[in-house]
């Protein structure tokens, strides 16, 4: 006799049947873009040649 205690979990991705849930995880997602893109402006700007002078 075995039992499983294994659970499914929701497809990130997918349909949320928590409308709260889905509002948090779109506004993180959208800060950690922004954030990225940020850092690589930055990361491309401490990598440029300093002028000479």
């Amino acid at each position: 006799m075995s039992q499983t205690t294994i659970a499914t979990l929701p497809e990130p991705s997918g349909f949320s049947p928590d409308q709260l849930t889905d509002l948090i995880h779109n506004g993180a997602r959208k800060l950690m873009m922004s954030a990225l893109k940020e850092w690589r402006k930055l990361d491309g700007q401490n990598r440029l040649p300093k002028p000479i002078g």
